[in-house]
């Protein structure tokens, strides 16, 4: 069962009380984004030897084969949206780009030509740091089985998760990886249709998109302690990457579960990951991460308990343990 929408604005829509000043209301939690209201026009570039270059906005698309309109639209509704829907958040978390840098997508219609490019073996998409481009296999975006989202945005949940990696950018080498994959995938779990945001709803969508991408043992799906998840380094979780195992995915769902808890939550979550956000973004490279609000061991174990009791009353049976 969908959620009906409640997008009436090109800029993210917030639930005001009665009471609460303009400024107040700034920094209330918005209940979607639509960029279906002011999506750039899509523009035909001239070719790049092989590659068929396509532009909308600060976004251009490369691809190695001849884009149709049906295939174009939704895929550019998707990519330019992400960046001001990450904006219109209140947590501080848009990065900072250069004037006229752009968004960059290359689509792949062959495997091998899509590793060779810096694709990770056995994944469909990745964002290619090096390289400032977001990477994508075309089957999964244009050829594969509908989804039980409206206009088939199941198929946009990677290519925005790494769009997501791109928008952030700016964050390299701050960010922690936990928080990084975990944002990442919440802009994909609340991206209900191409270009559409609904970030209130995750009760009904964050389910749904664990029981996409791993399976339950005993109808419970087993994910990794908390403490480990936030360990990991950037370097270490790519290392601990292995998409060909069942559960892979584990890790990627206990940071999803603890950064929607944080922003959604947790008293004082939204305010409490702007001034972590700001602690990071004064940051240099190397330097030590402010704490997050949660402590040590004993406080994740804690949160553990938590997040198990609530979502086993969404329906959702999760256990966490050692490797």
């Amino acid at each position: 069962m969908r959620r009906r929408s409640f997008l009436l604005g090109g800029m993210g829509l917030t639930a005001r009380s009665a009471g609460q000043t303009p400024g107040e209301w700034k920094q209330e939690w918005p209940l979607g984004y639509d960029g279906r209201l002011r999506a750039p026009k899509i523009l035909e570039a001239e070719r790049q030897g092989e590659w068929r270059r396509y532009v909308a906005g600060p976004c251009e698309v490369l691809s190695d084969r001849v884009l149709e309109r049906e295939e174009l639209e939704p895929l550019m509704l998707a990519f330019t949206s992400v960046d001001p829907a990450v904006r219109c958040l209140p947590i501080g978390l848009a990065g900072d780009r250069r004037a006229g840098q752009r968004f960059r997508a290359r689509l792949f219609s062959d495997g091998d030509a899509y590793v060779a490019a810096g694709g990770a073996p056995g994944t469909v998409g990745v964002y290619n740091g090096r390289q400032d481009e977001t990477l994508m296999l075309s089957s999964v975006l244009f050829d594969e089985g509908k989804g039980e989202k409206p206009d088939d945005a199941d198929r946009f949940d990677v290519f925005v998760h790494e769009a997501t990696h791109h928008v952030l950018r700016g964050w390299r080498g701050r960010l922690p990886a936990w928080f990084s994959e975990g944002f990442s995938e919440f802009m994909a779990v609340t991206h209900v249709r191409p270009g559409v945001y609904e970030f209130t709803g995750t009760e009904v969508e964050v389910p749904r998109h664990i029981g996409r991408f791993l399976l339950p043992t005993g109808g419970v799906f087993v994910l990794p302690l908390l403490v480990g998840v936030t360990d990991l380094s950037v370097l270490a979780w790519m290392r601990a990457n292995h998409p060909d195992e069942p559960d892979n995915y584990a890790k990627y769902a206990a940071a999803l579960l603890l950064l929607e808890w944080w922003l959604r939550r947790q008293p004082g979550g939204t305010a409490a990951v702007r001034e972590y956000l700001a602690g990071l973004r004064g940051l240099r490279r190397g330097g030590t991460h402010p704490a997050e609000p949660w402590g040590d061991g004993d406080d994740l174990a804690a949160m553990q308990e938590r997040l198990v009791a609530f979502w086993r009353r969404k329906g959702l049976r999760i256990r966490f343990a050692s490797a």
